[in-house]
């Protein structure tokens, strides 16, 4: 009795894995076949990597230990420099190279199309002890206040 439970648990399991494979090769190839789907998809991946590309930019001009770039709410673009020299500017100053960077952004971003807001955050990071701490300032860009 016990063999013969575990042999109709085994061809379940079986069943339901080769269903998920079917239900999956099933919406890839909707995926891909839909025109609006495959173009929504190009627009994704492109997006990607123009992000990637700015980031990459953005680290070769303005030195930083990390660079994060990303949309938030499909308008707001975000540049966040850690640990960057500009950490130890004072006041204006960082204001300024913070709207240099957003006017760089702006300029080597390819997907603006839809963006109102830039952010530049200078990140300050620190930890030992398997404690950190985070200071950020953040500089908020109006597309429209920008040149």
């Amino acid at each position: 009795m016990k063999k013969r439970n575990i042999t109709v648990a085994l061809g379940a399991i079986a069943l339901l894995g080769v269903l998920g494979i079917l239900a999956i090769g099933g919406l890839a190839y909707w995926a891909l076949n839909n025109p609006e789907m495959s173009a929504s998809l190009k627009q994704f991946n492109s997006s990607v990597s123009d992000m990637t590309k700015l980031q990459q930019e953005v680290i070769a001009a303005y030195p930083a230990d990390s660079v994060q770039v990303g949309i938030k709410n499909s308008h707001l673009l975000t540049v966040s420099l850690i640990n960057s020299s500009a950490n130890k500017l004072s006041g204006l100053v960082q204001k300024a190279q913070a709207k240099e960077i957003a006017l760089f952004a702006k300029n080597h971003y390819d997907h603006m199309n839809g963006i109102d807001t830039i952010v530049v955050a200078f990140v300050k990071q620190d930890g030992s002890f398997g404690f950190s701490t985070n200071l950020t300032n953040n500089y908020v860009f109006k597309l429209s206040d920008l040149p």
